[in-house]
């Protein structure tokens, strides 16, 4: 419970972010937390709004369940 509120105040703070590439780091480091406490769904989801490919590649070869589900959708 305590990750998800951490989760849930990071994401309000990512989304004020008006640079695209800061944001996306915001938004991978939220990721990388809710992989860690096994939040995939809130994951897979945030891994769609990063605009940066290179970033999204990094994140899926970090955490290949995260590939796993892009190739079936």
């Amino acid at each position: 419970e305590r990750y998800q509120a951490a989760i849930r105040r990071a994401l309000e703070i990512a989304m004020k972010i008006a640079d695209d590439a800061m944001r996306d780091v915001a938004l991978s480091q939220i990721i990388r937390l809710s992989v860690k406490v096994d939040h995939m769904q809130t994951a897979r989801v945030l891994l769609r709004t990063i605009r940066s490919e290179k970033l999204r590649a990094e994140l899926t070869v970090e955490s290949p369940v995260l590939a796993a589900h892009d190739a079936a959708s």
